[in-house]
């Protein structure tokens, strides 16, 4: 491998500064008058980052970052990822996180901080889902499909996954990822895929009860998110209305900024970016095959780099017509994402590696005719990976998949 530059080494050195951050244990406190005062107090402050930290992510924000090449801000976070092989503390939904959730402009930040780390200004974030994860390079292996799309659709080559539980296990995991890809002079693309919103906790009934806590392979993925109706209050009146107040659909994560700017920047930049309504992850056989134990992340020990992870779709339209057995969406196989690199636990990646998420309301910029779709409670009822999957079965002919096993719809999800 080729040295780095000068200017890059300098991330390493904050990389190789790195120290896990220290919480002292929670104390019990007896009386409504110290309670008070500690809610208070737990409200008002931000986690405690050591100076290590902070360094980092100042310099994930400033000294010519954003204008390195793909390769080399790869190589940056890889360093800062692996610097610290070991798992932050999944993080507990405390009156702090209370606190912070009821501001709009801590929400909003999620899709206006265009950077890799996490963001600090008004509000420094912290991981209060998904906090806990395992991080590996990968790249997109794109097919002829995708020559409708732009920007990453055409190549990305310099990408980064961190694959997480939504939810502290219990002892279900809630499995999803984020996905990371570098650009040239300009900020990542980055979206956020998953299966369902509350994990394994009601479907598929075919996993049995220990793959239930472990395997992140069992099923596809999508970057929408139904918002069942069979969703618990916590998750369905709580979290998701909570974070509504700032965006309408907030179970879809939009793809415009991953198809509006390329990875090269040789490449013209696309002001009109062209991009699927939806994608769908197939957990390839490989991936599929994959054991684990009842540690959570046990799995990502036996990745391996050129493993194909899995065959991506596009839905290059909605689907509204999810209740009639005779329509299919308009789904198409697109290409494969494949690892990079072992995948590992990782404190940075925990603490401080951001993953930006679009609102849909930009995506209906691009495409109004989408626009509607957010206040149609039935349709984001069913919208997501388990109303896809069945119907990729019927595209068995562009890939050799292994799609016997994909969970049906359940009948209920389509009263």
């Amino acid at each position: 491998m080729a040295p780095l530059p000068p200017e890059v080494e300098s991330f390493q050195i904050e990389a190789s500064a790195l120290r896990t951050r220290s919480r002292a244990p929670p104390k019990k406190w007896v009386g409504l008058g110290v309670l008070c005062t500690v809610a208070a107090v737990a409200a008002l402050t931000p986690p405690v980052d050591s100076p290590d930290w902070d360094a980092a992510r100042t310099a994930l924000f400033g000294g010519g970052y954003q204008d390195q090449t793909a390769v080399n801000k790869l190589r940056i976070l890889w360093e800062l990822v692996t610097s610290d092989k070991t798992s932050g503390p999944f993080q507990s939904l405390g009156l702090g996180a209370v606190y912070r959730f009821l501001h709009k402009s801590y929400l909003r930040q999620t899709a206006e901080t265009a950077n890799d780390a996490m963001p600090t200004d008004p509000w420094r974030h912290s991981k209060y889902i998904h906090a806990v994860g395992a991080v590996g390079k990968a790249h997109f292996e794109w097919n002829e499909n995708s020559a409708e799309y732009s920007g990453l659709f055409q190549k990305a080559d310099h990408c980064m996954l961190r694959f997480s539980s939504a939810k502290t296990p219990s002892p279900h995991i809630a499995p999803g990822m984020g996905v990371k890809c570098l650009r040239d002079g300009v900020p990542s693309g980055n979206f956020v895929a998953m299966w369902q919103l509350d994990g394994y906790d009601a479907i598929p009934t075919s996993l049995s009860e220990d793959e239930k806590t472990c395997n992140y392979f069992a099923v596809p993925f999508s970057n929408h998110v139904a918002n069942r109706n069979d969703l618990p209050a916590s998750i369905r009146w709580a979290a998701y209305a909570t974070f509504q107040r700032v965006d309408e659909a907030p179970g879809w994560v939009g793809l415009s900024s991953f198809a509006k700017d390329p990875q090269d920047a040789t490449v013209k930049r696309f002001d009109m970016p062209r991009f699927p309504f939806a994608l769908v992850f197939v957990p390839t056989a490989a991936a599929k095959a994959l054991p684990c134990t009842k540690e959570s992340l046990s799995q990502f020990a036996h990745v391996k780099p050129g493993m194909a992870l899995y065959e991506v779709y596009a839905a290059r339209q909605p689907f509204l017509d999810y209740t009639n057995p005779d329509v299919s969406p308009d789904l198409v196989h697109i290409g494969a994402l494949k690892a990079d690199s072992a995948f590992v636990p990782s404190k940075y990646g925990d603490g401080q590696l951001f993953f930006q998420h679009d609102f849909f309301a930009t995506d209906q910029a691009y495409y109004p005719e989408w626009k509607g779709l957010e206040t149609n409670d039935t349709f984001k009822a069913n919208e997501g990976a388990l109303v896809y999957a069945k119907h990729i079965k019927e595209l068995r002919g562009e890939v050799a998949l292994d799609l016997t096993q994909l969970p049906e719809v359940p009948e209920p999800l389509l009263a």
